[in-house]
């Protein structure tokens, strides 16, 4: 009996082992990816900002595509282990449905335009669905249905559906569907589909692409909101996603002013700031694409190549922010920014820039005291709002 439970303990401790290697490996292979990623994604940003001729503009967006494409993959990749893993919490807050759901159309109707089919939104005469709920999880998966809607759907038409099943003052029950008129999935093949690296047919992956993963993902997601997800299909005839989600009712209408706060592009003068900012970063590529990117904002800065020479840079000079790479030698950003927030009367804000974009390293950075975490590859929007949120704010 003694033996039986020290193997049991055994396995387990090798279980839990295997999992922390497996976890940080991912963690690992995803800092390497988005690093020159980061650079890829930059020059590209920057790019489309020059003169270009019609051809090349062209090249350019068709070069965004595949860098999308890539990220998709790795994001695919690290989401499904961190289901797995049981690592993914939702992040509940109020949240509009319907308004959701007439973004997902905004953003899929040029795919759709390009290959000449219909994009529907149903929404069965509802103005407003306010509930409580994580919205990057909702956009996600019903962003991995759309996809796959579009993928597979050569004419005909797409169309994404809202309905209110029940509501009362506590919950809401809400059923999205998404369907298309695309080549549809055989009978013997939907019981699977659900599992990961699965593609309906084994000719899927080399004419669509695609990890097999976007579904798996998804159910993990629905289950996690203890939802539901059912799919009907026939093949030659297209599909249709059926999701239920019970979330709780949110009793305030959102204000006008806090959508089209988050819906206006930001559009800031960063003349004012006379004061440079200080980038850390080690890499060289990613130190063009940064500094050329706050040149092209009015934004003066100073360049450190690690931690240590950050923390002597900013102990002796004063700076309007920093910008602190997570990875670097000699010391690390969080061990910089520690020490730099320990210092008596340091109160400059600092912006982790980092290709460490798991939950749990964002965590690290707020737990110490970095004011906001940017995961790489760098979307200048997002970098444009964290500055002039910190910045204005500092002054």
């Amino acid at each position: 009996m003694i033996f039986r439970i020290t193997s049991l303990q055994l396995e387990k401790v090798r279980a839990e082992h295997s999992e922390q290697v497996k976890s940080q490996f991912l963690a690992n292979m995803s800092h390497e990816i988005r690093t020159p990623m980061n650079g890829i994604v930059g020059f590209l940003q920057l790019l489309k900002k020059s003169q270009l001729n019609s051809e090349q503009a062209d090249f350019v967006r068709q070069i965004n595509n595949c860098s999308d494409v890539l990220l998709t993959v790795i994001n695919d990749i690290l989401d499904f282990s961190k289901i797995e893993a049981n690592k993914i919490e939702l992040d509940t807050r109020e949240c509009n449905l319907i308004a959701l759901c007439q973004d997902l159309i905004v953003l899929f109707k040029p795919s759709c335009d390009a290959k000449g089919i219909a994009c529907q939104l149903n929404i069965n005469q509802l103005k407003a669905v306010n509930v409580e709920c994580d919205e990057i999880r909702v956009k996600q998966v019903l962003i991995n249905l759309l996809s796959n809607a579009i993928k597979f759907t050569k004419e005909g038409e797409i169309t994404l559906s809202i309905n209110v099943i029940d509501k009362d003052a506590h919950t809401t029950t809400v059923e999205f569907t998404v369907t298309d008129t695309g080549i549809g999935i055989a009978e013997d093949k939907l019981t699977v589909l659900f599992n990961p690296f699965v593609q309906a047919q084994s000719n899927i992956m080399r004419e669509y692409g695609g990890t097999g993963l976007g579904l798996a993902i998804s159910k993990g997601l629905v289950d996690l909101m203890g939802g539901e997800i059912t799919l009907k299909s026939e093949l030659g005839e297209g599909t249709t996603f059926t999701i239920m989600v019970s979330f709780k009712t949110h009793s305030h209408v959102l204000s006008k002013a806090k959508t089209s706060q988050l819906d206006t592009a930001i559009t800031v003068d960063f003349s004012s700031i006379k004061t440079p900012l200080l980038v850390a970063e080690d890499n060289p590529i990613n130190q063009i694409v940064i500094t050329k990117y706050l040149s092209q904002l009015g934004l003066s800065y100073e360049l450190a190549e690690n931690g240590q020479i950050a923390c002597d840079k900013a102990s002796m000079n004063n700076y309007a922010l920093i910008l602190m790479d997570i990875q670097m030698p000699v010391m690390d950003g969080l061990t910089a920014s520690k020490t730099l927030l320990k210092q008596e009367g340091f109160n400059t804000p600092i912006i982790a820039v980092s290709a460490n974009a798991m939950r749990e390293d964002i965590e690290k950075s707020m737990e110490i005291g970095i004011h906001d975490h940017i995961a790489k590859p760098i979307d200048f929007t997002e970098l444009e709002r964290a500055l002039a949120k910190w910045l204005f704010q500092s002054i």
